[in-house]
């Protein structure tokens, strides 16, 4: 059985404390000569080390949830997929959406919607020639001829290289 101290050490370890530090929170000490050599002890203790691994196991359970509830907020549509990011920025490059702008009004900052300038239109097309790859720069292969032998490097290790 574990002492609340022993527990605590053993959080503070799993939550990404090296073991002196996790030692020193959990047992409250500020010597870290002696919070080193206790923590090492712990450490190779059966019951600790079983402890540990169970924090560790409820971590990873509580890690996958999240990444589950994480997946069902993208399939649920939460965030925007390409094709709907296409057809957004489609629609602001047509001025079909206006866009909030703030401005001074009588003192007070006052949202006025906008039709999207020239700079803005620009700039979704843009957006949109990378999400398609239109005017992606091509490759081209070039080779450099010389008159001159080629010359081999001998490196220490005994690789060679021609250049």
């Amino acid at each position: 059985m574990l002492t609340d101290k022993q527990k605590r050490f053993c959080v503070e370890f799993v939550g990404g404390k090296d073991a002196t530090n996790a030692y020193c929170i959990g047992y409250e000490k500020q010597n870290n000569g002696v919070a080193r050599a206790a923590a090492s002890r712990l450490l190779k203790s059966p019951e600790i080390q079983k402890y540990i691994s169970e924090l560790q196991a409820e971590n990873k359970k509580i890690i996958d949830l999240a990444n589950d509830k994480a997946a069902d907020v993208i399939v649920q549509g939460s965030i925007a997929d390409a094709n709907e990011r296409m057809v957004y920025l489609s629609k602001l490059l047509r001025g079909e959406i206006s866009i909030k702008q703030e401005t001074a009004s009588g003192g007070q900052l006052v949202e006025v919607l906008e039709v999207p300038s020239f700079s803005e239109r620009i700039k979704a097309i843009a957006e949109l020639n990378k999400m398609v790859g239109d005017y992606a720069p091509t490759k081209q292969e070039t080779t450099l001829k010389s008159d001159k032998p080629p010359t081999k490097i001998k490196f220490i290790d005994g690789t060679e290289i021609e250049i």
